[in-house]
C-alpha cells in the first residue's frame, strides 16, 4: 500500500498550518506586557504631558497624555498609532502607567 505524495504534503502542511497558528497566538497573547513598575493612577495625578498611558491593565493601545482642556472640562489623551483619534477623560479616571511596550 502505497502512500500519495499528495496526502504527505497535505498533512505536512497541515501541522505547519497548526503550530505557525499555535505560535501567532502566542505571540499576539505576549505582545502586553504588563511589569512589576505598572500601576494604577488618576489621570488628573499624572503631572507631565506626554506620558504614556493605558486604559486598562490589560489593553494593547498606547495612550499619550496631553493637556487639561477647558473646554471639555477634561484631560486630552491621544492614541499613540493614530494622532487623530483623540480623547478626553474626566477627573477621577483610572489610567496605567510604568509599563514596557
Amino acid at each position: 500500500m502505497a502512500v500519495s505524495m499528495t496526502a504527505v504534503v497535505a498533512s505536512s502542511l497541515k501541522e505547519w498550518t497548526l503550530t505557525l497558528t499555535k505560535e501567532l497566538l502566542l505571540y499576539s497573547s505576549q505582545r502586553v506586557l504588563i511589569t512589576k513598575n505598572m500601576r494604577e493612577v488618576t489621570i488628573e495625578s499624572i503631572k507631565t504631558k506626554r506620558e504614556f498611558i493605558r486604559r486598562k491593565a490589560d489593553s494593547k493601545t498606547t495612550y499619550i497624555t496631553g493637556g487639561y482642556c477647558r473646554y471639555n472640562k477634561a484631560w486630552e489623551i491621544t492614541d499613540w498609532n493614530d494622532a487623530n483619534k483623540t480623547m478626553y477623560l474626566k477627573k477621577g479616571t483610572k489610567v496605567f502607567i510604568g509599563f514596557d511596550f
